[in-house]
C-alpha cells in the first residue's frame, strides 16, 4: 500500500514538471510576451472533497441494484491540469457495499439465503478528457463533459450477519479455500480498472476564489468473484465443518434460516458463478478549490 501511494506521488511530481517546466510540454508560457499572443489564466492543481452513492453488482445482486443496499462513500481528490482537455486525477475513497438475497425475486436465490457487506479502502489514478475544453478561470470554458480512466488499489474484507454476530468470511473457507484441491483463500487488496463519466463546471466564488463541481459516475471492473464471498460451488457440509470449522458450514448456505428447520442439502449446483467477476460503481459529486492561477501567454506561431 506504500509502496502504491509513493507511486503516485511520484507520477504527480513527473507530470507537473512535464507540463510547467518541459520545453514542449506545454505551450503556455509566463517569461515573455509575444506579438501574435493572447493571456488567459489557467489552473494547474485543485483539491477536493467527494460524496456519494456505491452500488455493487455480483452473485448477491439484482439486476438493477437494490435501493436497500446503496452504501455511502466519502474521499478526497486531487486533480492536476496537464491542458484544458486533459487532465490527471488522484483520488482517496472510504465506502462500502451490501447484497442480500432476500431482496432477489429468484427463488433458488431466496433459498439459499446469503447476504454480505464490506468496507471498500480505495486509492486511485485517473486520466480525465474533457470533451470541450475547461477552463473555468478563464471564462472561456467553465463547462464540459468528461469521460475517464485509471487504475484503482484498494481493499475490501467480506462479512457476514449470523445470530447478531458479523463474521469475516474470508477466513472462513465457505467454499473450501484452504482445503487441499479447494485452492488457496482470495487476496482482499486487489486491483480494479476504473472508468466512466460525467460533467464539470467551473466557477469564481467571492474575490479570487474559484471552485469546480464535479457530477460522475465511476464504474470498477474487478479480478475477482470474490467480492460478496460467493463465487464456486457447494461443499458437503460435513467435510466443510471437518476441515474449516462449523461456521465455515453455516454461512456457505443458509437455506435452514430460509425454512426455520434443517434442511438436507444437495450439491448438485454451483453457488455462484465464476466466470462473471464482480463489480461496484460511485455515483458521486466532487467540490473542489483551485489552489492557484497563473497568467499564461499563448504564442500562435509555436
Amino acid at each position: 500500500m506504500n509502496r502504491f501511494c509513493l507511486l503516485i506521488i511520484f507520477l504527480c511530481i513527473h507530470f507537473s514538471s512535464f507540463a510547467l517546466g518541459g520545453r514542449h510540454g506545454n505551450p503556455y508560457r509566463t517569461k515573455k510576451k509575444w506579438s501574435n499572443s493572447y493571456k488567459i489564466n489557467r489552473s494547474n492543481w485543485e483539491i477536493g472533497m467527494a460524496s456519494g452513492l456505491t452500488q455493487y453488482v455480483g452473485e448477491l445482486s439484482t439486476t438493477i441494484p437494490h435501493p436497500k443496499t446503496w452504501k455511502p462513500y466519502y474521499g478526497v481528490s486531487s486533480r492536476f491540469t496537464i491542458n484544458p482537455y486533459w487532465s490527471l486525477r488522484f483520488m482517496a475513497t472510504n465506502g462500502a457495499i451490501a447484497g442480500d438475497d432476500a431482496l432477489s425475486k429468484g427463488f433458488a436465490h431466496q433459498q439459499r439465503n446469503l447476504s454480505f457487506k464490506t468496507d471498500l479502502f480505495e486509492s486511485s489514478l485517473q486520466f480525465d478528457w474533457n470533451i470541450l475544453g475547461f477552463e473555468p478561470i478563464n471564462k472561456q470554458k467553465p463547462f464540459t463533459p468528461f469521460l475517464f480512466a485509471g487504475i484503482s488499489y484498494y481493499h475490501f474484507n467480506p462479512k457476514a450477519l449470523y445470530k447478531g454476530v458479523w463474521y469475516d468470511l474470508q477466513p472462513l473457507g465457505t467454499e473450501g479455500q484452504g482445503i487441499p484441491g479447494y485452492g488457496p483463500k482470495y487476496k482482499l487488496n486487489q486491483i480494479s480498472i476504473p472508468f466512466g463519466g460525467g460533467i464539470k463546471y467551473g466557477f469564481r466564488l467571492g474575490d479570487g476564489n474559484y471552485i469546480t463541481l464535479t457530477a460522475e459516475m465511476s464504474m470498477h471492473k474487478t479480478f475477482t468473484d470474490y467480492l460478496d464471498d460467493v463465487s464456486g460451488g457447494y461443499l458437503p457440509l460435513k467435510y466443510l465443518a471437518a476441515n474449516n470449522g462449523p461456521m465455515a458450514a453455516e454461512l456457505s448456505i443458509r437455506a435452514d434460516e430460509y425454512y426455520n428447520l434443517p434442511v438436507d442439502y444437495t450439491f448438485d449446483s454451483t453457488r455462484g458463478n465464476p466466470k462473471s467477476k464482480d463489480w461496484y460503481v460511485y455515483s458521486g459529486i466532487t467540490i473542489a478549490y483551485i489552489l492557484y492561477k497563473k497568467e499564461y501567454f499563448y504564442d500562435f506561431a509555436n
